[in-house]
């Protein structure tokens, strides 16, 4: 009998962990459970234990449970883009998450301590929000981080110390926001080997101050504006304009001024 049992144990045991149940809406196939383009309103329940991809992009999801992360200790990728969300308050402990997509939503905030539990954490992508401001204390636990894509949102400001913990950070995409403004030591800041920045398509407000931290960023060794001619063209663009309406204002209060009166005599 016990030898039996000794026989059977190992094959009831590879059963049930092979029959694991799938989400209602989802496929799921191993470790990989695909719930895209389900029109979820809610995070599925009983996603199984053991998934290392949770895919939930193109749903109508405004918001996650706060217990999403009690079976996903295992959860590697977690994809949530093309999504409603407005706020991101907590993901909880996903201590195994290295990639993390919450890009074309409608996040306008989130709590400075929305990724504490996400130390493992090597690429987030935020692109395509209403982001404002990148606060400090949000990337407090992600030292390993590798690439931030913080594209196109409405980020106007980078605080000072909000990129300090960025240890590894190989890229930084700013691209499309509403920067008019960037302090040489916020960037600065960034203690890594080699660091891309995308800062392309903002609105730069174009003083000699601007002019000055672009020439600092690149003299930095393991800083490297990869879109720098396009920020520059802005630049050169925005003098000749600001030149140009200088020149006008000039014009203008001279002939003001009664300076072009003789002219206007000898022709009368």
């Amino acid at each position: 009998m016990s030898v039996l049992l000794n026989f059977l144990l190992p094959l009831v045991l590879s059963w049930a962990l092979s029959s694991r149940p799938c989400p209602g809406p989802c496929r799921c196939y191993q470790n990989l459970v695909d719930c895209e383009h389900r029109w979820l309103l809610h995070v599925p329940a009983m996603v199984p234990h053991g998934t290392w991809l949770l895919d939930l992009s193109y749903n109508l999801l405004r918001g996650l449970p706060w217990d999403f992360s009690h079976s996903l200790s295992s959860l590697q990728e977690l994809r949530l883009d093309h999504n409603l969300l407005q706020h991101v308050a907590s993901l909880g402990e996903l201590d195994s998450l290295r990639k993390l997509d919450l890009s074309y939503n409608h996040i306008q905030s989130m709590d400075v301590g929305a990724l504490v539990g996400l130390s493992s954490l090597s690429v987030l992508s935020l692109e395509g929000n209403r982001l404002e401001v990148l606060r400090e204390g949000l990337l407090s636990r992600q030292q390993r981080l590798e690439v931030l894509k913080l594209g196109h949102n409405n980020v106007s400001l980078i605080e000072a110390e909000a990129l300090t913990p960025l240890r590894k950070l190989t890229l930084l995409s700013l691209r499309g926001n509403q920067l008019t403004h960037v302090k040489f030591k916020t960037l600065l800041k960034l203690q890594t080997t080699s660091t891309h920045l995308h800062m392309s398509s903002n609105p730069w407000f174009c003083d000699c101050e601007l002019q000055r931290v672009f020439g600092k960023i690149r003299r930095v060794r393991h800083l490297h504006v990869d879109d720098y001619e396009d920020t520059a063209t802005v630049l050169v663009i925005t003098i000749t304009v600001l030149l140009a309406v200088l020149g006008a204002l000039v014009k203008a209060e001279y002939t003001h001024s009664g300076y072009l009166e003789p002219v206007d005599r000898v022709s009368g």
